[in-house]
């Protein structure tokens, strides 16, 4: 069971509130929590500026307010990863855990960054909903986005001796079977339950849930196939594909 200090450790982590707090054995549970609760307050947000603004404008606020909340962390992440993972296919392990933890940003990072949060504005900016199914689409993306990177942490290999998620790596979460059906529910079940709310179309709901979850397995599995496991960066990087593909995946025509 989750107890308040795995929350608020998951909370310190994954955003700027919180303060510091040490990260505990079942701060990974918590992390679709967190997704849930930044999500739906990124989606209220989303609307309150809607009706202040023209919609470009709105959703450019609500995706430079998901960077502030997260303190950059999961740009940072997509910048290092992409720089790592995505270079030519003949560089050795090691040489690309070193580019990912060079402090400088490659060419193909900053190229990451900006595709996405251009998707992510664009995408934003191209749906309306209301207050409630906006809060509830976001929660359902931004849960499911966190609970992709708790389930990593379970079923994947750190990639590094040290780092920012060595904590993590070297508690796994335990439980057995009811984390592994809280963590399945809170990638699935959850979200899809939500963004059905949400977008009112169960077709679309599942098209969503379903893109989504390739494109966090696609993500997971080069890391896999290029690193041995995962790291900070490449959690990161996979929460912030996941929520860019299923914003794309909302403002398609239905």
């Amino acid at each position: 069971m989750t107890k308040l200090s795995d929350f608020l450790g998951a909370i310190s982590f994954l955003t700027v509130f919180g303060g510091a707090r040490r990260l505990t054995k079942g701060s990974a549970l918590a992390f679709p929590l967190v997704g849930l609760a930044l999500g739906a307050v990124l989606g209220v947000g989303w609307w309150v500026l809607e009706q202040a603004f023209a919609p470009l404008v709105a959703a450019t606020l609500i995706v430079g307010a998901d960077a502030v909340f997260t303190g950059g962390l999961h740009l940072d992440g997509l910048a290092d990863a992409a720089d790592g993972l995505l270079s030519t296919a003949s560089m050795e392990r090691e040489r690309r855990l070193e580019v990912m933890r060079d402090p400088r940003v490659g060419a193909l990072g900053v190229v990451a960054v900006v595709v996405i949060l251009l998707m992510r504005v664009v995408a934003l900016s191209s749906v309306h909903l209301g207050v409630s199914q906006s809060a509830a689409v976001m929660a359902g993306i931004w849960c499911a986005s966190r609970a992709s990177m708790a389930m990593a942490l379970r079923v994947m290999k750190y990639a590094r001796t040290q780092g920012l998620a060595a904590a993590l790596a070297e508690g796994k979460v335990s439980g057995g079977y009811l984390s592994g059906i809280w963590l399945v529910s809170a990638i699935a079940v959850i979200p899809l339950a939500l963004l059905w709310v949400g977008l009112g179309n169960p077709l679309e709901a599942v098209v969503m849930v379903g893109a989504y979850l390739a494109a966090g397995a696609l993500t997971l599995s080069l890391s896999e196939i290029r690193l041995g496991g995962y790291t900070g960066d490449v959690l990161g990087a996979c929460g912030l594909v996941m929520e860019t593909v299923a914003l794309v995946v909302m403002s398609a025509a239905w």
